[in-house]
C-alpha cells in the first residue's frame, strides 16, 4: 500500500539497469551506504545524495519518486496521513462516547443514593 522512499530509489535503480557498484562509483559513496538507504536500514538522506541520485536515474521532478524536499507528499503519504486522521478522529469519538458515559453513570449513581435514601427514609406519618 505504502511505498517508501528506499524502495522506489531501488525500483528507479533497477530501471535504469545500473547496480549499487555503479552507482555508488557515480555518487561517491560506498555500494552498502546505497543499500541501506534502498533497504530502509538508513532512514534518512541528505539532499545532495538524493540529488544526484535523481539526476543519475534521470527523474528531474522529485515528486515522480514521492520525496519533495519542497514540503509535497506523495500519494502513498497523503492516504497514510488520511488514514492516520481517520483513526485520530474515530479514538477522538470513542473518548469522547466514554467521557459521556462516565458522566451518565455518575448521575445515575447519585440518583440511585437519592433512591435508596428515600426508600430507607422511615416514613412519618
Amino acid at each position: 500500500m505504502y511505498d517508501s522512499i528506499g524502495r522506489k530509489l531501488k525500483t528507479a535503480r533497477k530501471s535504469k539497469g545500473l547496480t549499487l557498484t555503479e552507482v555508488a562509483r557515480e555518487v561517491n559513496c560506498s555500494p552498502a551506504y546505497i543499500c541501506r538507504i534502498e533497504g530502509e536500514s538508513r532512514h534518512n538522506i541528505n539532499y545532495k545524495l538524493y540529488s544526484e541520485l535523481m539526476k543519475l536515474y534521470g527523474i528531474e521532478d522529485d515528486m515522480a519518486i514521492g520525496f519533495n524536499l519542497g514540503g509535497g507528499i506523495d500519494q502513498d503519504s497523503a492516504e497514510m496521513m488520511e488514514d492516520l486522521i481517520k483513526q485520530n478522529e474515530k479514538m477522538t469519538e470513542i473518548q469522547w462516547t466514554i467521557l459521556k458515559i462516565n458522566e451518565d453513570l455518575s448521575v445515575l449513581k447519585n440518583l440511585n443514593k437519592e433512591i435508596v435514601k428515600q426508600y430507607l427514609q422511615p416514613k412519618t406519618e
